[in-house]
């Protein structure tokens, strides 16, 4: 679930940079339409994409690290490297058929403030409902980063040097809710996701490659082939939810983003193929229980 809930936080962040994308009503129509007050934006879009989503490490891995042991130099150089995600796409999926939701119209937010408990604590509550969403992306890989730019606001990576390490990732996510809070955050954290998604998450297809061979000469690259992955709750067609996202201070863990989920999960592969293209076969895992867990994001 961790690689579901970065995913789903990415795709969060792609929507609202999107907003050209929304129509919205103001308070006083959608007074008199529903009789209540607040915002909702409905999200209509026809697709959604990114050319490249990068993530630079700007001081690369130190030079000095090496294997527990002490054996082995772990080959860092202290030299800027970035992670790079081409041709990211985010639409309604093919297979959405939630009666709540129109053509093309892929989630929509409530938008309400409240003064909160005896007026002390108010706090603004987002909720956004999402239609079933398809994720693609072209590739994941890694370069070395260019210099800092002095103008504009592009910087990217080297292309002699970009390094496939994942290819062909087609995500499908069926219709869900999240709920935020900024303020008084009564629900106990500033995002959860308390529900279920329906039809749970699939994974059509995902490669990880090991690169052998040089940037140029990939003749000798290996890959492990997944497809066909589905994520359900134990024995269910659907995928309950019970996620919380926080943003820890530095006197909690170190400070970073914080990310927990539990439940029992059902987790199914179609085909799992290592190094050629002959699949070794399916493979299920019933009832996996991670506890309590939480992920914790931060820098270094």
């Amino acid at each position: 679930m961790k690689l579901f809930s970065k995913i789903a936080l990415v795709s969060a962040m792609a929507i609202s940079a999107n907003a050209m994308a929304l129509e919205s009503m103001d308070d006083e129509a959608l007074s008199a339409a529903t009789g209540q007050d607040g915002i909702t934006l409905t999200i209509i879009t026809d697709g959604i994409s990114i050319d490249k989503l990068l993530v630079h490490d700007n001081d690369g891995l130190d030079s000095t690290l090496t294997t527990q042991d002490g054996a082995t130099n772990l080959g860092g150089t202290d030299t800027a490297g970035a992670i790079v995600v081409n041709g990211v796409t985010v639409g309604v999926s093919a297979t959405a058929t939630n009666p709540a939701f129109g053509p093309n119209e892929l989630a929509r937010v409530t938008i309400d403030t409240d003064a909160g408990d005896a007026g002390e604590n108010p706090f603004l509550n987002i909720n956004m409902k999402n239609n079933a969403i398809d994720i693609g992306v072209d590739s994941i890989a890694v370069g070395a980063s260019n210099a800092v730019p002095v103008a504009g606001a592009r910087r990217g990576v080297d292309a002699a040097t970009e390094t496939e390490i994942i290819s062909g990732l087609d995500i499908t996510v069926g219709d869900s809710e999240l709920n935020i809070q900024l303020g008084a955050q009564p629900q106990g954290a500033m995002i959860v996701a308390n529900g279920t998604i329906t039809g749970g998450v699939t994974i059509n297809s995902l490669n990880l490659i090991d690169t052998r061979g040089t940037v140029t000469d990939t003749t000798d690259d290996g890959t492990i082939a997944i497809g066909g992955l589905r994520i359900t709750s134990e024995n269910s067609n659907d995928l309950a939810v019970d996620t919380a996202i926080s943003v820890l201070p530095t006197a909690e863990m170190g400070g970073g983003l914080s990310i927990s989920s539990t439940g029992k999960k059902d987790i199914y592969i179609g085909s799992l193929a290592l190094g050629n293209a002959n699949s070794i076969g399916s493979i299920e895992i019933q009832g996996l229980d991670m506890g309590n867990n939480q992920l914790i994001v931060s820098g270094h």
